[in-house]
């Protein structure tokens, strides 16, 4: 449909099963220039039979954003064993989550989506910062992990960093710093850090720096 809305403030969506390849068992967002927002309820419980794609069975949201704030519940809907709460099959900017207002659900909330790109974007009015709001979500893709970026106003979906040297692959944001294997890194952050470097040692990047003067090497 186009241009329609459906907006969700309490309840329960759950307890659906879907057939082999069913988009959005619990909630099934396809609308072009529409309106979705959820402002609190539980999405939980929903399934679908294995399959090799990934079907949204919590909340398939295409051709759309889906705005949320308040206490939304959003987890344990699977497809056969496999994480499936919500996927966005077309998020190269044409569609992701926004947050327009404080967020607490306690749950973290998967996300799924097709493209290694922004999932999450604060709305830049009520919020403009999603620092405190990266560990309300989770990936549900295998071998993805959430970014924040240097502007803290959105969140990427992309693969772990791999060390060349040690070839290890680090899921989480500082889980590198100490030893690895006969290598001692120290995560890297800020123009300071980058700064600090010129002493020496084995160092890697934790997002984006931008440099607000020369940096001589």
């Amino acid at each position: 449909s186009t241009g329609a809305e459906f907006s969700m403030y309490g309840g329960s969506i759950c307890g659906n099963t879907g057939a082999e390849g069913n988009y959005g068992v619990g909630l099934c967002l396809y609308n072009d220039n529409g309106k979705h927002q959820i402002r609190g309820g539980k999405i939980y419980e929903n399934k679908t039979v294995a399959y090799d794609s990934p079907e949204g069975v919590g909340v398939y949201v295409s051709f759309g954003n889906l705005t949320i704030s308040g206490a939304v519940e959003i987890y344990d809907n699977k497809r056969g064993t496999e994480n499936d709460n919500i996927y966005m099959p077309w998020n190269l900017n044409q569609e992701c989550i926004i947050i327009d207002g404080e967020l607490t659900n306690t749950t973290p909330i998967g996300v799924w989506a097709r493209y290694e790109d922004v999932v999450i974007k604060a709305d830049g009015t009520n919020v403009t910062d999603l620092t405190e709001y990266i560990d309300n979500f989770t990936p549900d893709n295998t071998g993805r992990v959430l970014q924040l970026s240097v502007d803290k106003q959105s969140i990427k979906l992309l693969p772990p960093h791999i060390h060349p040297i040690c070839g290890g692959a680090h899921s989480d944001i500082g889980d590198h710093t100490g030893n690895c294997e006969d290598i001692t890194w120290t995560a890297v952050s800020t123009e300071a850090d980058l700064k600090s470097m010129m002493s020496g040692g084995s160092y890697y990047l934790k997002n984006d720096i931008e440099l607000t003067s020369t940096l001589f090497v």
